[in-house]
């Protein structure tokens, strides 16, 4: 059972899996989402972010999580519907420093044509490494400019997870295991009757 098993959200219904880049790319060129519309990502004059999420440790300042984000090659941020870099940060966010607990770094910025598809691959495997197992791609319309995203342009977001995640509701599972198809096992136990088939009330 473990292994014919396929899980399913218990808020939002739809499938979990683990997302790998492989997986991403083959969802992104055929336009499907997480909620089974489509979207406008096979239109070859689109282009896509790929972004990552750093949470803030609250013994650093904001300038020294900046500049181990910079060490690590990293040089934009996506913050407000904007790709800013690093260095332009800290005078964007001063008044909201307080309140945010992480970053959105982009990895990548890429068109998904066949000649990129390497390239998206490591991108994808490189932001789950960053991103604890966590990503997001983001369609930029063809009329975006170089260094801004419009608030009026249309964009969406499609995250995804390389783990039992469920990335629209942020649900984390378990794998399953045998036992959680036991009745009589703790795990897999009905929460009401704890696997004994009755339930002692007062009648």
């Amino acid at each position: 059972w473990p292994h014919v098993s396929q899980l399913h959200c218990r808020q939002c219904g739809r499938p979990v899996r683990k997302d790998s880049p492989a997986s991403i790319w083959q969802a992104l060129q055929s336009g499907a989402q997480h909620d089974g519309g489509k979207s406008e990502i096979r239109n070859p004059n689109s282009e896509v972010l790929i972004t990552f999420d750093l949470p803030l440790s609250e013994k650093l300042i904001l300038e020294e999580s900046l500049a181990l984000v910079s060490k690590q090659g990293y040089q934009r941020l996506l913050f407000d519907g904007q790709i800013l870099p690093l260095e332009e940060v800290p005078s964007r966010i001063t008044h909201h420093a307080s309140r945010i607990k992480s970053l959105t770094v982009i990895q990548d910025r890429l068109r998904l044509t066949e000649a990129s598809r390497p390239r998206f691959v490591e991108a994808c495997e490189q932001a789950y490494h960053f991103g604890k197992g966590k990503l997001t791609i983001h369609e930029l319309p063809s009329t975006t400019h170089a260094s801004r995203i419009t608030h009026h342009a249309p964009r969406i977001t499609h995250p995804f997870s390389n783990r039992l995640h469920c990335a629209p509701c942020d649900l984390e599972y378990r794998d399953p295991s045998p036992a959680l198809f036991s009745f009589n096992h703790p795990v897999g136990a009905c929460p009401t009757c704890r696997g004994f088939g009755r339930v002692i009330s007062i009648d």
